[in-house]
């Protein structure tokens, strides 16, 4: 430390020979020298090799012997004769005022000005094909189908091989949680036609409940559970217990009570509930909780309207075979003017067993389209 000591005075007075030495010296013992000029001197360096002490490709660094012998120094200025080497306040009040006069306040700098030629590289917007279903960018697509929703967009090759949209590949039959669990056949589409079974979250059709009726069975047809139609308490109750466990349909029905205020044991309408319940059971895969928030976001009654969610909650439950969503998605095609699409809507839910679309296909066929309500 002494020896380290001795070297950084060597290198205050500018008479220091090896700058080796005054590197190697502790970071809290190296000071700005005394009498160092206003003007930071410019050294005439050469091109000089580079020597192996260090290692590796960080430490690249030439040899300082060499660098000595090879670097020129200017001289330092004189010295003013009323300062010495213990007071250099000129010197010192120079260096400061250097200092000052070589700050720039980055905080008052103007932003850079471009030229108006100036371009810059614009990265393309990227779609997906509602047919293909990939990623392309917006080149991809002509003028017409840019404007279009995802769901129903087709890039220029699709368009040009007529592949089909995945919107209406998908949901073309009914799927098996349709069928009634009893005698295993599709359940109708008139809900007045089946009863929902709160004990098991299943729905019966009413012939079975009709026939295990005859046969003096009084209880839920499926599941043997004692049920009172009276007892709305204790059905909530059930409703609750389900609810607890996840169970997705559960949250659909419970969903309902809330929509419709059916219970006359103090469960009131609450529509912020109930919303909440029907997101809760699309997001686990119930198209029927996606049908209806698609049509409370259609008619705007309870909640504010919003159509691009009221789209997107039909095609999600038309897409898993719910009818009367691929009839709504069909009717609103028409009144947007995407008569095509709203034909091909209809010919799917017709051809699942919904008469008012097989109407509006007959209408099509003869002509006789008319505005949709």
């Amino acid at each position: 430390m002494k020896d380290a000591t001795r070297t950084v005075e060597l290198c205050e007075r500018g008479v220091a020979n090896d700058l080796n030495a005054c590197i190697e010296a502790p970071r809290e013992l190296r000071k700005t020298p005394a009498n160092f000029p206003a003007q930071v001197p410019q050294f005439n360096t050469p091109d000089l090799p580079f020597h192996s002490g260090r290692t590796g490709p960080k430490f690249n660094t030439p040899d300082l012997s060499v660098l000595l012998a090879a670097t020129t120094f200017p001289p330092f200025p004189a010295a003013d004769a009323s300062s010495t080497h213990g007071d250099s306040d000129r010197q010192r009040e120079l260096w400061k005022t250097h200092n000052a006069d070589t700050t720039v306040d980055r905080g008052s700098r103007p932003p850079p000005t471009f030229p108006p030629s100036a371009s810059f590289p614009v990265r393309d917007i990227m779609k997906i094909c509602g047919a293909c279903v990939r990623e392309l960018p917006d080149g991809s697509y002509s003028e017409e189908q840019r404007g279009l929703r995802q769901s129903i967009r087709r890039c220029e090759e699709c368009v040009a091989a007529g592949n089909q949209l995945v919107l209406m590949k998908k949901g073309r039959t009914r799927s098996e949680a349709d069928d009634c669990p009893i005698c295993q056949l599709p359940l109708p589409l008139d809900m007045e036609q089946s009863a929902f079974q709160e004990c098991c979250m299943k729905r019966v059709c009413n012939g079975c409940i009709l026939a295990a009726g005859k046969r003096g069975m009084r209880d839920c047809p499926f599941c043997r559970t004692q049920t009172s139609d009276s007892d709305d308490e204790k059905t909530l109750a059930m409703i609750r217990k389900r609810v607890a466990a996840g169970d997705p349909m559960a949250l659909f029905h419970l969903g309902t009570k809330y929509h419709f205020g059916e219970f006359s044991n103090g469960l009131e309408k609450n529509m912020t509930r109930a919303v909440e319940l029907y997101e809760s059971a699309a997001e686990l895969g119930v198209k029927e909780a996606h049908y209806n928030l698609g049509c409370l976001y259609d008619k705007g009654t309870d909640v504010e309207k919003d159509m691009a969610k009221a789209i997107r909650h039909y095609e999600a439950a038309a897409v898993c075979g719910h009818v009367k969503a691929r009839y709504n998605l069909g009717a609103t095609e028409y009144n947007a003017g995407n008569r095509d699409l709203a034909l091909q809507h209809y010919l799917i839910s017709a051809k699942l067993g919904h008469d008012v679309s097989l109407n509006k296909v007959k209408d099509f066929v003869h002509g006789r389209s008319s505005d949709q309500g």
